[in-house]
């Protein structure tokens, strides 16, 4: 928010030290950004908070500046709006829940090229000016706070303003593009009976006040801030109307607004009003009282201040109250929309007070230990476990659209996504129902930019619905893509398989402390049957998988395989950890090893054969598959004593019992 000195001046007086002016709104929440100077003019650039609509008007800064150094805020002159029409004959509204309060008036007026003083003043902002008209709604704006827009009266078809939601691919020019847009029925318009004249964040080309333009209305509304956020975001359509539009507003400072218009209007565009004031309004805001205990202060922000003090600041900020015994009853004023409880008020009291006099406190008793959460520990652990194993984390966005969700249709866990009423972006209003989609996402985008493999982890929540109750699920990713080599004269990469993901998992889970039982079917690996899950390629079931709701999904629609793992992490902490050891002593003694050429039946495997021969003796430590040629398998055994070297005598026995099979 640009703040010129010059301009301030009117409505308060300001300190002899521009340090201090500007230290003091820094210390009370207004932080100085930068100070520039325009046209020989100093203007304070501040960054306000996005809960004070109120101070985006310099009205507002002013009453800061007054309740900070006690001086008297001097508003500036304003007329009185004309009746309202109960018919409201200026106006329709169609979009009822998406307009807090809408006001028009009709009016005659002269347009010429604005003073001198107000077209400086409104270049300090980056606003040229174009007529004595369309300037007095811009400096209004800039200087309550909330924005006007003034239509050629003539230039509407039907000469009325029709507010509703945009139809489907609906066009619309704005006075600063050539380049029509295509509205949404996400977006607000004011129309007239034939196409759009205006948004809430810009009007049109084609109603613009021009300098043959002789009667107008001029309007001035408060609208549902998240359907001017959506607008302003999705169409990039920036603008100091639009800034301010989407804040949380005051409905109730319509009527200061175009009454400081009406006086501007009246004085140098010889303004004449036409008519009643049109108005939709149906609920209009009161002011809420709060009662505020004083002791409350001390408690919150352990400053010392006196109930006439405390009583004096809520004043200067615009707040009406009255003593009760150990309490006041303070009456917020409808402009301070953030207020809405005691600890606001403690925060005003302390503010202008100063931070500066809170005194440090030492605690009463000892601190307390500090203990994270299971989930926390937990969470660390596997971080700490992946990024050993070579894994990078990422973080998405929780919210998905409907083209990831199609997709990935092949699970039918995405069908049950929780849809967005009040999206911050149109193409992602939904929360993810697994974190597959953004994760696919990032690793194209990763092998984009030339990585030749992509290795990521994602913890995070998934949310579901299920008959009309929503569910959240704590959940973990885990992503690899791309080829085992980067490009070279001397190698040759190939793309990863399954088997990357497998050893991976494998390797972690032992870090976490769990034996999962890794088995091999046909040629698709698998984890313990018992549990659940599936192994999906490019749609297609090819194999059981199951850990803890986990799967892991093959998918082909990039230039190379992508497999994800995802595993439901309330699950996993419910699977006792035990302390696996992941390193062992050299082994003493020498291994006997021998090879044996032996016959599988028609009905059995390798891993039938495996276990037979474990079962013969503990000597046997190992059995490994040499060569195999239709039912003839050549089998390589080690034998093994951890108390002895074993001698040849000592497996005669065992190798005649082996050849007999």
């Amino acid at each position: 928010m640009k703040v010129p000195l010059s301009w301030l001046k009117d409505y308060v007086s300001l300190p002899t030290s521009e340090a201090m002016l500007t230290d003091m709104l820094t210390l009370t929440g207004s932080l100085l950004d930068k100070r520039i100077t325009v046209s020989k003019e100093v203007v304070l650039d501040l960054e306000l908070r996005g809960n004070r609509p109120d101070l985006f008007g310099l009205i507002g800064i002013a009453r800061e500046v007054s309740a900070i150094f006690s001086l008297p805020l001097k508003t500036p002159p304003t007329l009185s709006l004309p009746p309202i029409d109960t018919s409201s004959p200026l106006l329709s509204v169609k979009s009822t829940k998406l307009v807090y309060r809408f006001t028009a008036i009709k009016l005659k007026v002269t347009t010429a090229p604005s003073p001198e003083w107000m077209a400086k003043r409104l270049k300090l902002f980056d606003i040229a000016s174009v007529n004595n008209v369309v300037d007095i709604t811009n400096y209004v704006m800039l200087e309550t706070g909330y924005p006007l827009h003034a239509f050629d009266l003539h230039k509407l078809t039907g000469e009325k303003l029709i507010i509703r939601s945009a139809k489907p691919g609906e066009l619309f020019s704005t006075i600063q593009q050539t380049t029509p847009i295509a509205l949404t029925p996400d977006d607000l318009v004011i129309s007239d009976t034939q196409s759009p004249q205006g948004t809430a964040v810009i009007g049109s080309s084609k109603s613009a006040v021009a300098n043959s333009t002789t009667e107008i209305i001029l309007e001035a509304a408060v609208y549902a801030p998240y359907t001017v956020r959506r607008t302003v975001r999705y169409h990039n359509l920036r603008t100091e109307a639009g800034l301010r539009h989407e804040k949380h507003q005051d409905p109730e400072q319509i009527s200061l607004t175009l009454g400081r218009a009406l006086y501007l209007l009246h004085k140098y565009a010889k303004a004449e009003v036409i008519g009643q004031t049109s108005e939709f309004y149906p609920q209009p805001k009161t002011p809420i009282t709060i009662s505020f205990p004083l002791s409350e202060i001390k408690r919150i922000s352990s400053l010392d201040i006196k109930p006439h003090e405390c009583s004096q600041i809520l004043q200067r900020l615009g707040f009406k109250n009255r003593p009760l015994k150990t309490k006041l009853e303070v009456k917020i004023p409808t402009f301070r929309t953030d207020i809405e409880g005691v600890v606001d008020l403690v925060e005003e009291v302390a503010r202008i007070k100063g931070y500066n006099h809170v005194r440090p406190q030492p605690l009463s008793g000892d601190l307390p230990l500090h203990r994270d959460s299971p989930s926390v520990i937990q969470e660390e652990k596997i971080r700490d476990s992946l990024t050993v194993l070579g894994f990078n984390e990422v973080i998405t966005l929780p919210m998905i659209g409907i083209d990831q969700i199609n997709l990935f249709s092949i699970s039918g866990t995405f069908k049950q996504a929780v849809k967005l009423q009040n999206p911050p972006d149109p193409t992602r209003d939904r929360l993810r129902p697994s974190l597959v989609p953004n994760m696919v996402s990032y690793a194209k985008r990763a092998l984009g930019f030339r990585n030749h493999r992509v290795s990521i982890f994602e913890i995070g929540k998934t949310y579901h619905q299920s008959k009309g109750a929503y569910f959240e699920d704590r959940s973990l990713g885990l992503l690899i893509a791309g080829k085992n080599l980067p490009p070279a004269w001397n190698t040759k990469p190939e793309p990863l398989e399954i088997d990357y993901l497998k050893g991976a998992l494998e390797r972690f889970f032992v870090l976490l402390g769990i034996r999962p039982n890794f088995t091999h079917r046909s040629s698709h690996p698998s984890l313990d049957p018992n549990l659940s899950g599936k192994i999906v390629s490019s749609g297609s079931i090819v194999g059981d998988f199951g850990l803890l709701e986990a799967s892991i999904f093959k998918n082909t629609s990039l230039s190379t395989n992508v497999f994800i793992c995802e595993i439901n992490l309330d699950s996993l902490s419910k699977i006792p950890i035990t302390n696996i050891s992941t390193y062992s002593l050299p082994q003493p003694y020498t291994p006997i090893i021998r090879d044996f050429n032996l016959t599988l039946s028609n009905s059995g495997s390798f891993e039938h054969l495996e276990s037979t021969l474990h079962r013969l003796s503990p000597l046997i430590q190992k059995v490994e598959a040499i060569d195999i040629f239709q039912n003839k398998l050549t089998a390589r055994i080690a034998f093994y004593s951890k108390n002895k070297q074993l001698q040849s005598a000592d497996i005669e026995s065992l190798v005649k019992d082996i050849q007999s099979l």
